[in-house]
């Protein structure tokens, strides 16, 4: 599942890493042209989030919790 997402700020992008780690399931972060894992803040730190990302997971579970950031 491919959903599209908005952070705004440090605060949400260490809450959504906090989130991801809990999960088993692979999740992943994409803007234009970079593909990081949620799991891991500094690779969600590289990222651009003036504008909204895609998340990428099968986990339904995840997409409840970070309900908050759906664009």
């Amino acid at each position: 599942m491919v959903k599209e997402i908005k952070l705004n700020g440090v605060e949400d992008i260490k809450q959504l890493n906090r989130i991801a780690t809990s999960y088993p399931s692979d999740i992943g972060i994409h803007n234009e042209d970079t593909i990081v894992d949620a799991k891991s803040l500094l690779g969600l730190m590289t990222l651009d989030f003036s504008k909204p990302v895609l998340c990428v997971t099968e986990d339904e579970y995840f997409y409840k919790r970070i309900k908050k950031f759906l664009a």
